[in-house]
């Protein structure tokens, strides 16, 4: 052992600044907003001055109120509450899209959960990738249309849910025992073969709507089709294409 390290096993590490690693504030400043972590030394040595990274502006500060009141209203129907908070601050956010540093960052989760939930707004057709060339960052988004979009990715998941009853049917054909399961099982598979022959009528209303809304030929809250009500603005009733 030597002097040096013998001192050091006595009086512990060196804690002069000049033996400690040098950091470069620029470097952090950049990783910082890769990631959407930097905060205020972040902010400092970007020249912007000391700001709280902790305390949002009045604006952001709304933007995030509504991610949570979206999160408590998609948790108050059975769905996860992360992924509604999720939803919502997509939905509300100013950038064409965000990462899922900055959406754990923003919304004060942990990375699992972020990536879960925005895994399944993904499959269920809620939200989008974004892939930022040569950034291996996982980025996410909602079209304009979210609800169109949703609708439209819905119809693979009826006709998984039919796949499954049918193979159900297949298991319980024979055994006289099973009449009761196998009415409910044609009950269940016809019953998606009805909603998927009436979801394409449903997405096609849905673009006429919009059409007939942006050119102005009805007002904003007038009723979308099916719904045999008419819209405070709109001297017509909307009925389901047969």
């Amino acid at each position: 052992m030597t002097a040096t390290s013998l001192l050091e096993a006595v009086r512990g590490p060196s804690t002069r600044v000049e033996d400690q690693p040098m950091t470069d504030p620029m470097a952090e400043a950049m990783t910082g907003a890769a990631t959407g972590t930097g905060g205020a030394a972040t902010r400092r040595a970007s020249g912007r001055g000391p700001v709280d990274e902790d305390v949002p502006d009045a604006d952001e500060q709304a933007r995030r109120t509504f991610a949570e009141d979206f999160g408590l209203l998609w948790e108050s129907i059975g769905s996860s509450l992360m992924d509604g908070r999720i939803l919502g601050y997509l939905m509300v956010m100013r950038p064409p899209y965000i990462s899922s540093a900055g959406l754990a960052a923003t919304l004060a989760a942990s990375a699992g959960s972020v990536s879960m939930s925005t895994r399944r707004l993904v499959e269920s057709g809620f939200a989008k990738r974004q892939v930022v060339p040569g950034d291996r960052s996982h980025y996410f988004r909602v079209e304009q249309d979210v609800w169109g979009s949703w609708l439209a990715g819905e119809r693979r998941y009826l006709d998984m849910e039919r796949q499954v009853i049918e193979r159900g049917l297949e298991l319980f054909a024979d055994d006289p025992a099973d009449e009761v399961v196998r009415q409910r099982l044609v009950n269940g598979r016809d019953y998606l073969r009805w909603v998927a022959t009436y979801h394409r009528r449903m997405l096609a209303d849905w673009e006429e709507f919009k059409r007939a809304r942006d050119a102005g030929e009805h007002g904003p809250d007038a009723a979308g089709p099916g719904t045999g009500e008419t819209g405070a603005g709109d001297d017509r009733t909307w009925e389901v294409s047969r």
